[in-house]
């Protein structure tokens, strides 16, 4: 009976490492190989995003002066930028899709440390959905006169268009930085 037993473990052994293990296969072809290996790819890319944090996080509140809701869409950019001093350092930027009961429906661009070069009501970002055409939007700065966020005008345009884009582009200019490209993965825009 034992003898049994460990034949038979040893058999179901077997069969399992001839069932999982399919590393060459004839009847593949090369054009479904490197499919397969696309969608690994894609679904790696898509894990690491997630991790990272890079994907759309929501947040509902309340306003305590109106008793009102407060609702907030935040994506971090794809891509890290450097500047010069003294704002030195990898940094990401985000983009804010904000509803609010005295503020009213905004979209905020915002990096953590550098300066837009953004007066109230004097300049603009270029904003490419996916790997359409660059459109021109204008922006304010915010009231309290930061550097590190600024408004983008046409909200319904915007929402409108992320939530059927994948991908966003936004190039904004900051103080003796240029004019960065910041990168957002805007799929499955929940707004």
């Amino acid at each position: 009976m034992k003898t049994c037993l460990l034949l038979l473990a040893a058999l179901l052994s077997s069969c399992g490492s001839d069932v999982t293990n399919h590393s060459f296969d004839p009847n593949i072809s090369a054009a479904q190989s490197s499919a397969v290996a696309e969608a690994r790819a894609a679904t790696e890319a898509q894990e690491n995003i997630k991790r990272l944090g890079l994907q759309w996080s929501y947040w509902t509140g309340s306003d305590d002066m109106t008793s009102g809701t407060v609702h907030r869409a935040v994506v971090h950019s794809l891509n890290e930028v450097a500047f010069a001093f003294p704002y030195q350092g990898a940094q990401r930027a985000s983009l804010e899709v904000r509803t609010h009961p005295r503020w009213g429906k905004e979209i905020i661009l915002s990096i953590e440390r550098g300066q837009f070069l953004c007066e109230v009501g004097n300049c603009w970002v270029t904003v490419r959905f996916d790997d359409g055409r660059p459109w021109q939007y204008s922006a304010t700065g915010p009231a309290d006169h930061s550097s590190t966020a600024i408004f983008i005008q046409a909200y319904a345009d915007i929402v409108k268009t992320m939530k059927t884009a994948n991908r966003v582009r936004i190039e904004a200019r900051i103080y003796q930085q240029g004019a960065p490209v910041f990168e957002f993965d805007t799929s499955n825009l929940t707004w």
